[in-house]
Parts: C-alpha cells; structure tokens; sequence
C-alpha cells in the first residue's frame, strides 16, 4: 500500500519562498512553486520508497531544474522535458528501493524556472503504524 500526501500536508517543511497555485487537474487543485534558486522542501517520512510528482509549465521560461536527495544518499538531478503544454502528476523522482525506517527527502530548486511540487507518493514500512492527516481527518493504519 502506498501513501499519497498533497503539497500542502503538514509533513512538508518549506524554507525560502514558495507560492501557493493549483488548477483542477492537480492532486487536491493545489500546487505550491517556487522560482527562486535554492529553495528547499523537507519532506520526513518512514518507509521504503518515496516519488516525487508535480506539474510542468509550458517551456516559454525554460525547464526547471530541481534536485532530491534522500539521507545521505547523493542527489539526484531532474530537468524537466521541453514542451509546449502543460503536464500534470509529472514523476520528477523515484527513489530507488530504501531501507526500512525513517528517512528524508530533500528537494531543492537549482534555476530560476518556476518548479511547481504536487504530491509525494510513498511506501510505508510494512508492520509499520503510519498516520497523517488529510482535511481535518485523521487517518491511522498499518
């Protein structure tokens, strides 16, 4: 079973600035983007797997280019593809198969094209009690 938790779960530690967007076709219409070299997200979690998904702008500004790196692990580099359109619940990461437990994923902007983040998707440790909230709602399982 696999877990999807939207931009703006509070499992997201921002730092610099981002800004909120959203259009309907995104997970939960909601998007949060930054354009400014550096800005980062955390994003804590237990586990075995996590990807990473956004939306892709139209490429009148450039491709945004972004890094995730999980632990220690090293950084892995994601330039997103030139079109003309725009794409929605775009894969922009995949880790590879972790270790069982606690791990985090840091993403940071690496150009000044805005980067739009949408939802994680991640596999929680099996056996493991997860919890996270959704709406208000307060969702428990193992």
């Amino acid at each position: 079973m696999s877990i999807i938790l939207d931009d703006r779960d509070l499992s997201f530690t921002y730092e610099g600035p981002w800004y909120f967007g959203g259009a309907q076709s995104e997970y939960d219409v909601t998007t949060t983007g930054t354009s400014t070299i550096g800005s980062m997200v955390l994003f804590k979690f237990t586990g075995v797997s996590v990807s990473v998904f956004g939306t892709i702008g139209p490429s009148d500004v450039g491709a945004p280019v972004s890094s995730y790196q999980v632990d220690d692990l090293p950084a892995v580099i994601f330039t997103a593809p030139a079109q003309g359109g725009t794409l929605y619940h775009y894969n922009f990461f995949a880790s590879t198969p972790l270790a069982n437990g606690p791990h985090q994923l840091k993403i940071t902007n690496l150009n000044s094209s805005s980067l739009w983040l949408d939802y994680v998707q991640y596999t929680p440790s099996s056996g493991e009690n997860f919890h996270f909230m959704k709406y208000g709602i307060s969702y428990c399982g193992r």
